[in-house]
């Protein structure tokens, strides 16, 4: 979500600022249209322990809070695979 919010992978400016996503857009376009979990949906699973979407509206300040944002499961294949 980071780099598709900053449109960069690490400090460096913004690549093609034109094409960066906001938050909630970076978000559904993880989904691959899944809209909701439930026995046998397909996909991966990350539950954090923030609000993704509650991030500053500068691209930067936003990009610096989701790398750092904690991680508190992974859900790979239906199995848990880290839990913080």
């Amino acid at each position: 979500m980071a780099a598709a919010v900053h449109r960069s992978a690490d400090e460096r400016e913004p690549w093609m600022p034109h094409q960066a996503l906001t938050p909630a857009e970076a978000l559904v376009a993880s989904l691959d249209g899944q809209g909701t979990i439930a026995p046998g949906s397909r996909g991966d699973v990350v539950l954090l322990d923030a609000d993704p979407l509650a991030v500053p509206a500068d691209s930067r300040e936003a990009c610096d809070v989701l790398r750092e944002m904690p991680v508190a499961a992974t859900i790979v294949a239906g199995r848990l695979t880290h839990a913080g």
